[in-house]
C-alpha cells in the first residue's frame, strides 16, 4: 500500500527550520525577527492575541494534487507524486504602518532566503530526513487583516512542495 503525506509533520519541519535560523527567529524579541512560529491557523479572534511579529504555517486552499507515478501492480499504484501547497503567514502590529511594512519586507526577504536554502526540508540539526524532493516559495501576497478589524499587517508566502510516496 502506498503511504500518504503526513502534512502536520511537513509543516512542523518548516517551523523547526525557521526557528533554528537566527536570521529570522529570536524568541526574545530582537528587532526584525519573528518571536513566535507555530503550525496551524489561529482562530479568527485570536489572530492579534500573539506577540508580534510571528508566523504560522497552514494549508493552502488547494492543499494537494496527486498523480500516479509508479507501475500498477495487483490493482494498486506503487508510487504517487504529491503536489502540495502550504502558506506561511507573517503577522505584525500595524500601529506605525510604514515601519511595520518595512519590517515585514525585511523579515520576508530573510525568510525567503532560509526557505530557498532548505530545498528538501531536512532536519536543521543534522541535515537528514528530507520531507520532500522539492520545496520553493512561489508567491507572496499581502495578508488581509482588515476584514477582522485588527490593527495588523501581514504577508503570505505560498510554498509549493513535491513529495514522492510509495
Amino acid at each position: 500500500m502506498v503511504t500518504e503525506v503526513d502534512h502536520h509533520s511537513v509543516k512542523t519541519r518548516i517551523k523547526e527550520i525557521l526557528q533554528a535560523n537566527a536570521t529570522v527567529f529570536d524568541p526574545t524579541g530582537s528587532p526584525g525577527k519573528l518571536v513566535d512560529c507555530f503550525v496551524g491557523r489561529p482562530y479568527n479572534n485570536a489572530i492579534s492575541a500573539h506577540t508580534t511579529p510571528y508566523a504560522f504555517i497552514t494549508n493552502d486552499d488547494n492543499l494537494e494534487e496527486m498523480s500516479a507515478e509508479g507501475v500498477v501492480q495487483n490493482d494498486t499504484t506503487t508510487a504517487t507524486l504529491h503536489d502540495v501547497k502550504y502558506l506561511i503567514v507573517m503577522v505584525d502590529q500595524a500601529q506605525d504602518g510604514r515601519q511595520v511594512e518595512r519590517n515585514l519586507d525585511d523579515i520576508g526577504k530573510n525568510l525567503i532566503q532560509v526557505l530557498k536554502a532548505n530545498f528538501e526540508l531536512r532536519k536543521p540539526t543534522d541535515s537528514t530526513d528530507p520531507k520532500c524532493s522539492y520545496s520553493f516559495p512561489v508567491r507572496i501576497n499581502v495578508f488581509d487583516t482588515t476584514s477582522s478589524g485588527k490593527p495588523l499587517q501581514g504577508r503570505i508566502i505560498h510554498m509549493k512542495l513535491l513529495i514522492h510516496t510509495s
